[in-house]
């Protein structure tokens, strides 16, 4: 059996999960929250899921998304790996689910905080 997706039902599978985003992003401030040396040219960068309003049950935790990079010697990034946030920290994660979308977009904000990172490294071994 061969099953065809109409152009209107993607359409409406892609406006779902921006509206899920959306959702996401109205309940929380999601936000750079650091980063660490591992060794071996290797970091890890945090990005903290803060509730907008902690009296609200379906969001009284914060929550940590990671990404592990590794850097070359000239600098640049290795993407390696994502976690997002627990489900039983922020229960819209199971109706959110593990998509592309919400990876890219946390995805920018750790290239940024790894970016940050980098250029503090670089300036250590300045002075």
């Amino acid at each position: 059996m061969k099953i065809i997706i109409t152009d209107r039902q993607v359409k409406l599978i892609t406006e779902n999960i921006n509206k899920s985003l959306k959702l996401l992003s109205d309940l929380y401030d999601i936000e750079s929250d650091g980063s660490t040396y591992r060794g071996d040219n290797k970091i890890q960068t945090y990005v903290r899921f803060y509730p907008k309003d902690y009296d609200n049950e379906m969001t009284r935790e914060s929550a940590t998304s990671t990404c592990n990079w590794e850097f070359d010697d000239n600098g640049e990034l290795i993407f390696k790996s994502i976690t997002l946030p627990q489900p039983y920290l922020i229960p819209l994660m199971d109706y959110i689910g593990d998509t592309e979308d919400l990876k890219e977009y946390l995805k920018d904000i750790h290239i940024g905080e790894a970016k940050k990172f980098l250029k503090r490294i670089a300036s250590f071994f300045k002075s």
